[in-house]
């Protein structure tokens, strides 16, 4: 089946509208939950989070069910790097798709706009950098995971504690309680950074776009390895499907055959083998040396080099992301191996790096709530919550309530009207869920910036006094995927569906 023109993209703007009408429902502090019923698993929960809805949503109509696709591969790639933001680029990929195939219907070439819009997009985010401020407190920290959280005070005291605990590196993860209470306990973390999966094909935690194990076998091997390797034999004899027991085992290795990898990705898909990753650096020779072998040591286990036995470490816990591998509560004793560090650089080696690195700490919230699908809402909002804070250390913040989109669709001198609408759409949305008339946008609009809605009391506040922040890491990741995701969309003029 071939569609054309106006036939073929009208198909395709019904799946991001269907799409993106079930995932703005939620957006704000007024915003409503989404029951997503899971067939596969047997399970159905509440949730806010709009990454989690978005990938729930799927269509009779194959070429709508594109449509939708655009809304969530737009959405995959903003958790992917800010962790947050998912609702805000559904609504903003939505509003830009629809202005621009107006635009298109009424004769104007969808390149031009393209263009203009990729000129627009680079304003708005400098006005964005113009407008951010740097998260120096954990009091600024506790007010981004109100915002995120929707206003829970335990979760976000919680957080803040964390932060007051451990500082700003502080690596969080959170665990399903098993009662009412939620509260966190600290850990001894160690991370490998430049280093990730081999393959997104192993990711088993798509919100974090992560593979996430609790208590693995880890085997660290400084060396390629292939599909001859014997510590693979010796796993697929101990990791098999027959063996629902069998802990999940982690391999990280200075490089792997791409045959390896595709083999392992294809036994996991299939069954045939339980839970294992491939884990590879991109670190220089002498740092990813020190990192593997003090890995090792945090692990419990061995340092290895050549094919031979070994002695795999052993943590509580694993998140490895595209660039970056922790492990949390790990079961050796690193005290003798920083005593002799701090040995050698009072000689003058450069080891303090190194120091550091076995120091950090982690911490886990274990969730907590009345039945299950309260744990699972609430852990929906937890996560989101650290992710924004994370996002929020590593660029800073604006002022909130979607004011810097609004004020930069009013101060800004933008080419085309799709980037004018789709800025003033996150607040207008906002004002939807809260049941307020949408003229309340003309009482902002004869403010300044930092002036919103703010939904927790119904007024339109100074957001800065309010203590409402948004990531500012949040807002120009969703705006640049939605941008890219709308000129994607206007520039098709033909689908085939075979």
């Amino acid at each position: 089946m071939i569609l054309k023109g106006i036939e073929a993209k009208d198909k395709l703007l019904k799946g991001i509208n269907d799409s993106a009408d079930v995932v703005k429902q939620t957006m704000g502090p007024k915003g409503r939950n989404v029951l997503v019923m899971d067939n596969l698993r047997g399970v159905s929960y509440p949730t806010k989070d709009g990454v989690t809805v978005a990938k729930h949503v799927r269509l009779n109509d194959p070429v709508e069910n594109a449509g939708a696709n655009i809304v969530l591969a737009a959405a995959n790639k903003t958790v992917e790097e800010a962790g947050d933001g998912t609702t805000t680029c559904a609504v903003l990929t939505q509003t830009l798709c629809s202005e621009l195939q107006q635009a298109i219907n009424l004769g104007r070439d969808p390149h031009t706009l393209t263009k203009n819009l990729k000129l627009d997009l680079e304003d708005v985010l400098d006005f964005i950098k113009k407008n951010t401020i740097k998260v120096t407190t954990t009091d600024e920290i506790r007010n981004l995971a109100m915002v995120s959280s929707n206003a829970d005070e335990e979760v976000s005291d919680t957080i803040k504690s964390i932060y007051d605990e451990l500082g700003f590196d502080a690596h969080i993860t959170t665990n399903s309680g098993n009662g009412n209470k939620t509260y966190y306990e600290t850990m001894s973390g160690y991370t490998i950074p430049h280093t990730g999966y081999a393959s997104p094909y192993f990711i088993n935690n798509q919100k974090e776009s992560a593979v996430v194990y609790e208590n693995p076998l880890v085997v660290i091997f400084d060396n390629e390895v292939t599909l001859e390797s014997s510590i693979f034999t010796q796993v697929f004899q101990t990791n098999n499907s027959e063996d629902k027991n069998a802990r999940p085992v982690v391999f990280v290795v200075r490089e792997a055959e791409e045959s390896l990898i595709y083999t392992l990705v294809n036994a996991l898909e299939s069954n045939q083998l339980n839970n294992v990753v491939i884990v590879t650096s991109n670190l220089p020779h002498e740092a990813r040396m020190h990192r593997f072998q003090d890995a090792a040591t945090f692990l419990g286990g061995n340092y290895i080099k050549e094919e031979g036995n070994f002695v795999p470490g052993q943590c509580d816990k694993v998140v490895i992301t595209k660039d970056k591998v922790t492990f949390i509560g790990g079961k050796g004793d690193t005290t003798p191996l920083i005593q002799y560090l701090e040995e050698q650089v009072k000689e003058g080696e450069n080891y303090q790096e190194r120091i550091d690195a076995l120091r950090t700490s982690a911490a886990v919230i274990h969730i907590g709530g009345e039945l299950a699908l309260d744990i699972q809402e609430r852990k929906d909002r937890v996560d989101d919550a650290i992710l924004t804070v994370k996002s929020a250390i590593e660029e800073g913040y604006c002022p909130g309530g979607a004011s810097v989109y609004n004020f930069a669709s009013t101060k800004l001198k933008l080419r085309t009207e799709a980037m004018k609408v789709a800025l003033r759409e996150c607040i207008t949305q906002i004002l939807r869920n809260a049941g307020e008339d949408i003229t309340v946008l003309y009482e902002i609009h004869n403010k300044k910036l930092p002036y919103s809605y703010n939904g927790y009391t119904g007024n339109v506040e100074d957001m800065m006094k309010a203590k409402i922040y948004d990531s500012a890491k949040v807002l120009r990741v969703s705006l640049n995927n939605a941008v890219h995701a709308a000129i994607t969309f206007a520039l098709i003029e033909s689908v085939i569906n075979n």
